[in-house]
């Protein structure tokens, strides 16, 4: 799900002072929660130094959306949050490399991509990698319908060939899309459209993959997967499938 936007590009740049020691902070990839639950997010200090002499600052990122600042906790132990925190989201420092955001009586709308934000003396930013938070359980959630789509009728027309798979009606937003070839992930030549609100609180999304007759020949499959946490749903739909006379 990842997908390529500005805001994304600009939080994983590296801005690293001359003569400081290459600290970075490190995220796992995504968690999922039930609904009513506390979800604890992790951010894990690499390299030499301890939690306590830097500050750390979260983020809450909506699909094709900003991130937006929830909270801070300073080297001085001071925490500072801003009106999009509510109390119900809490700072801890774990031992000397890790710190943690604990979200308690968690929501489907707390479903988000999270960021934290390493600084030193209020300089040297260093972005994580980006966790993704899937709540289940809840009333709102909604499962994806997925469909499978190709430019051509046959897999062996010649010239460029198109694949769109387009996810609809989904609740929360946060959803993963991943292409694969021979099961693994595949990455070229991929284009992301944005999260569209279809409105009664569901969205749609769209990833189209552009393939050349000689990648066809050289590909023995190509597959989209569907990964919705907030649904338990996983969709995978592949290629050769979608053509009409198959």
């Amino acid at each position: 799900m990842r997908s390529a936007t500005a805001a994304a590009a600009c939080l994983l740049t590296w801005l690293l002072l001359p003569g400081t020691t290459p600290i970075g902070p490190h995220q796992y990839k995504h968690t999922s929660v039930s609904e009513g639950s506390t979800a604890v997010l992790g951010c894990l200090l690499d390299g030499s130094g301890e939690i306590q002499d830097v500050s750390i600052h979260w983020f809450k990122q909506l699909p094709s959306a900003a991130p937006v600042y929830l909270l801070s906790h300073l080297n001085d132990s001071s925490v500072r949050r801003s009106g999009a925190s509510p109390p119900r989201y809490q700072s801890i420092r774990n031992g000397s490399h890790v710190h943690l955001l604990q979200v308690t009586n968690v929501t489907v709308q707390d479903s988000a991509l999270y960021w934290c934000l390493l600084t030193r003396n209020g300089s040297y930013p260093v972005w994580g990698d980006g966790m993704q938070l899937s709540v289940y359980g809840g009333k709102e959630v909604r499962a994806p319908i997925v469909s499978l789509l190709s430019s051509q009728e046959s897999p062996d027309d010649s010239g460029l060939l198109y694949a769109v798979c387009l996810a609809t009606g989904f609740y929360p937003s946060v959803i993963e899309i991943t292409w694969k070839s021979e099961g693994e992930p595949f990455h070229e030549n991929i284009f992301s459209g944005p999260f569209l609100e279809e409105g009664d609180n569901a969205y749609s999304v769209i990833s189209i993959i552009e393939l050349t007759s000689e990648s066809r020949r050289n590909l023995s499959s190509v597959v989209c997967e569907v990964r919705h946490d907030s649904s338990k749903t996983f969709i995978h739909k592949e290629l050769h499938n979608c053509y009409r006379n198959t």
